[in-house]
């Protein structure tokens, strides 16, 4: 309580000392303007400390964004990295196939070499030689390539408009051209040293359509040693020379007896029938006789007036027992066949 006192005394006497000084009017408004002056002041700095905050919290904002993008890109660029590592990983193992194929490659080219050297060695013109390989232009200017024929039979004849023997079998080669072109056989008519107009002019008059090739500078000819004209070559599917023929022929049946060489019919085997009272079942084996031909089509006739198309194995059931005889015949794609029979015993 005292000095509760003391100080509203104190108060007092500094009342009495202000008053009684005498503060001149003009010091007291300067005083208030400097004060008003640092009040504004403060407001204004209060003003800029709350615009620093705003934008120190939008930057803290901006930041902590920018951090995750951060820590977002550094997760991409550690999977990327990883994916690199892979991808390299696996460009290194291709690295290591592409040098094995190409040793490979290097290894093949050379047996590819050496084989065609053998097949070189085992090329000629004679029976049982490889025919040699050529390239010639058709009337069209077509390249036609005896490999490229590879798997189909081929009859190849030399010959000239000039060639009295083979204008004479001309029309026998047109025959046998027109009966098995769509059966697999290929003809090739090889015309020596003459120009392209004076052959398709010959084609023209005689209207013959066989296809022919131009041996304009004699290069095949040489190949095939040819001597005399016609000259004509029966090669097989796999390009073994079957029969060489010098001179024309005199007619379709001998250029058919030589195309039997070249042109031969489905084998067929029948097993031993399999009979169970009236039912008769039939296994067998059937394969293409000509190199680039297909079995068809597989006839039966079971020897009762009925018959059907069937591959292996067939079965029939009788009527009534009896000896029958069973005709089989096989069908190839260029229309060669052949026929075996067997007789079965059925009892009722």
């Amino acid at each position: 309580m005292l000095k509760r006192r003391l100080l509203v005394g104190l108060v007092f006497l500094v009342s009495l000392v202000v008053v009684g000084c005498g503060v001149p009017q003009e010091e007291h408004d300067a005083v208030l303007a400097e004060r008003d002056a640092a009040q504004a002041e403060v407001a204004s700095l209060q003003g800029e400390l709350a615009e620093v905050q705003s934008k120190l919290t939008t930057t803290e904002s901006d930041l902590g964004e920018t951090e995750s993008d951060l820590a977002t890109a550094e997760s991409d660029l550690a999977d990327t990295q990883s994916e690199i590592s892979s991808l390299q990983s696996q460009k290194s193992s291709l690295q290591s196939q592409i040098s094995s194929l190409q040793s490979q490659l290097t290894g093949a080219e050379a047996q590819v070499a050496e084989l065609e050297k053998l097949i070189a060695a085992l090329e000629g013109s004679e029976v049982g030689n490889l025919a040699p390989d050529f390239q010639l232009k058709d009337l069209d200017g077509k390249t036609v390539s005896l490999r490229d024929l590879q798997g189909s039979p081929v009859m190849l004849n030399f010959w000239a408009t000039w060639c009295g023997p083979c204008r004479n079998e001309m029309p026998y080669l047109q025959q046998i051209y027109e009966k098995w072109r769509d059966k697999g056989l290929k003809v090739l008519m090889i015309n020596l040293s003459e120009t392209t107009s004076t052959v398709r002019q010959f084609m023209q008059d005689n209207k013959y359509s066989f296809p022919v090739l131009l041996d304009t500078n004699g290069d095949v000819s040489s190949k095939y040693n040819i001597t005399a004209i016609p000259t004509t070559f029966f090669i097989a599917g796999y390009g073994v020379i079957k029969e060489r023929r010098v001179g024309s022929f005199p007619n379709v049946e001998t250029i058919e007896s030589s195309l039997s060489k070249i042109l031969a019919p489905p084998s067929l085997t029948l097993f031993t029938p399999q009979i169970d009272g009236l039912k008769v079942t039939i296994n067998g084996v059937t394969m293409p006789g000509t190199s680039g031909t297909t079995v068809t089509r597989i006839q039966w006739d079971w020897g009762d007036g009925s018959s059907e198309d069937h591959y292996f194995p067939a079965s029939h059931s009788y009527k009534a027992g009896g000896s029958y005889t069973v005709k089989v015949t096989s069908y190839q794609s260029n229309g060669l066949s052949t026929m075996k029979s067997v007789t079965v015993q059925v009892t009722g």
